[in-house]
């Protein structure tokens, strides 16, 4: 079977006798080029009458390789399918995934500071731009009528649609972007773990705010 790269009725076969050590082999072998054996595992797993927290907890420490990458909805679903399992089983995952959250969100912060930093820098030229004679310096091949900003970018007055810079423009937009996501993450996480303290249904807080996307880390980049 494994010659013939049948990984998946390979899977079956442990699950069927019961050996959860080859089942959870089987899925780190060969689960990176079929990450749904990690799939059948959890789900193989969720069912069974006892807890199975040990080989819950390894296959959560492997799904958040970014190779295999199972979305955190789909975890949380296939475990709160099953009453019996106890929150316990999934919230080591769930605080890993925050504090991921949390050091994305000190990120964005540190860039915030430096946009900070470097818009007070402008402030100042701009107070200089302001008070004190200016002298632009456009390229030679710019030819009139030209358009001057005060960052110092000319253009030729054809080429600007708007009376932003097209230079400066697309970076404080960003910056006011960055801002907001932080600002609205702050707010989510704090409401998320009220709800968490005061809800007796663990499973259910996680998978609807996974589900609204709340607790994903978007892209970042």
């Amino acid at each position: 079977y494994e010659k013939l790269r049948l990984f998946g009725e390979i899977l079956q076969f442990y699950m069927e006798t019961n050996n959860y050590k080859r089942v959870i082999r089987t899925c780190i072998n060969h689960g990176t080029s079929d990450p749904d054996l990690w799939v059948q595992a959890l789900k193989y797993f969720a069912e069974k009458p006892e807890p199975c927290e040990d080989e819950i907890a390894q296959i959560l420490d492997h799904v958040e390789d970014p190779k295999i990458n199972l979305a955190p909805l789909m975890v949380i679903q296939i475990l709160s399918a099953h009453e019996k399992k106890p929150f316990s089983v999934v919230k080591d995952y769930v605080i890993r995934i925050l504090e991921r959250e949390q050091d994305a969100i000190e990120q964005d912060e540190q860039a915030i500071k430096r946009f900070q930093e470097e818009t007070n820098q402008m402030r100042k030229e701009i107070e200089e731009l302001t008070t004190k004679p200016t002298t632009f310096m456009p390229s030679r091949d710019l030819m009139l009528p030209a358009v001057h900003f005060l960052c110092k970018h000319s253009y030729h007055e054809q080429v600007i649609g708007s009376r932003e810079c097209p230079k400066c423009a697309p970076d404080y937009r960003s910056v006011m972007e960055i801002k907001e996501q932080v600002k609205q993450s702050a707010s989510q996480h704090e409401q998320f773990f009220k709800m968490l303290e005061g809800s007796n249904d663990g499973f259910g807080v996680v998978a609807e705010y996974f589900g609204r996307g709340i607790l994903e880390l978007g892209d970042r980049s």
